[in-house]
């Protein structure tokens, strides 16, 4: 049998007689009713782009909160304590994509953070002034 997951639905009144009219002639039940019609909705070549469409948008979502997250300042100490407790030369790109903030963000920050982490710029390194 294939493995399922159980949800609930909640539907108006209207869909909820459209979905009554298609049990015994779709499915057996209302929640088989629903499940095929889920099911074909997704299987459907017309959808693929839709369905696209609203995966890309939830990742640029999820990407923007993280970037909002990652601008948290006990969060960025963090990171860059850890990073330059093992290495004193790191590419910038290296730097940004583990601390998960843009260049834009860094470079507003860049002068509190040489101050604060004694860091240094020079040939898109980050390097650790001893």
């Amino acid at each position: 049998m294939t493995e399922t997951t159980r949800t609930t639905v909640t539907l108006t009144p209207n869909y909820m007689d459209k979905i009554e009219e298609l049990v015994g002639a779709f499915a057996t039940t209302k929640a088989q009713v629903i499940s095929k019609i889920v099911e074909k909705f997704f299987d459907s070549p017309e959808n693929l782009a839709l369905i696209e469409n609203l995966r890309k948008e939830k990742k640029k979502k999820e990407d923007q909160r993280i970037k909002e997250e990652a601008k948290n300042p006990a969060l960025i100490d963090k990171r860059i304590t850890n990073v330059l407790t093992s290495a004193n030369k790191i590419p910038i790109d290296s730097f940004l994509t583990y601390l998960k903030i843009d260049i834009e963000f860094f470079y507003d920050n860049l002068p509190k953070l040489k101050e604060k982490y004694k860091i240094r710029l020079v040939n898109n390194k980050i390097i650790k002034i001893k």
